[in-house]
């Protein structure tokens, strides 16, 4: 009597374990939840323009994107500010791996507009952001990466080689904002307003919507 006792509640165990087992999510099951949970986040890494030189945090535009991204989502959204009064692209280079130890879904370049950076030959350019982008696809491979092109930078287009293969081998796409429409100095003094931060927020929100792999397809896909 007492093993067939112990039998049936050994049966009954081994089901109710079993259950609990066919219940409980998988490690990757657990990982698509988690990552659905967590905001997606943009790093923004820039200079004068990103950190809203003279200034309100709140005004630059990456406060403000951060803002129209979530209102028109209904999804939470990470914007970091990791802008620097007077960065270069030398600066940022020596600062791109600290940044890229935590998680992120994408990255804005916003560099170039340092007098340091006006002087540079187009090989140190390039060399500088060959070595920056080499260092994000060996941590992120994937994830969408933008240039953001400023009112006081010259960006090569697609007819200079060595500038076209730098972006298609780092699958990095360059933003071009019409700065003639968003800035509403006359004598633009290398610093935007929080008006013409605004316009360049909203005009990026507008254009990463229209991207492929954008904020919109990632939040989709997971």
């Amino acid at each position: 009597m007492m093993i067939r006792y112990f039998t049936i509640l050994s049966m009954a165990l081994s089901c109710l374990a079993c259950q609990n087992s066919a219940q409980r999510p998988s490690k990757a099951e657990e990982a698509t939840t988690s990552a659905n949970l967590r905001p997606w986040k943009l790093i923004c890494l820039g200079g004068s323009t990103t950190i809203g030189e003279n200034l309100a945090v709140e005004q630059a535009y990456p406060a403000i994107l951060q803002t129209i991204l979530a209102q028109q989502s209904g999804n939470e959204v990470k914007i970091v500010n990791a802008g620097i009064s007077g960065e270069t692209l030398a600066g940022a280079e020596k600062r791109l791996s600290w940044i890229l130890q935590q998680r992120i879904d994408a990255l804005l370049f916003a560099l170039g507009e340092a007098p340091a950076d006006q002087e540079l030959t187009a090989v140190e350019a390039s060399t500088l952001w060959q070595s920056m982008l080499t260092t994000l696809r060996h941590a992120y491979p994937d994830i969408p990466v933008y240039i953001l092109q400023l009112p006081t930078q010259k960006i090569p287009d697609n007819t200079d080689e060595t500038w076209a293969e730098l972006l298609a081998t780092h699958k990095v796409q360059v933003l071009r904002p019409n700065w003639a429409q968003l800035l509403q100095q006359e004598n633009f003094d290398g610093k935007l307003q929080a008006e013409e931060q605004q316009a360049l927020a909203e005009w990026l929100a507008d254009k990463l919507a229209s991207l492929p792999n954008s904020y919109y397809e990632q939040k989709q896909s997971r």
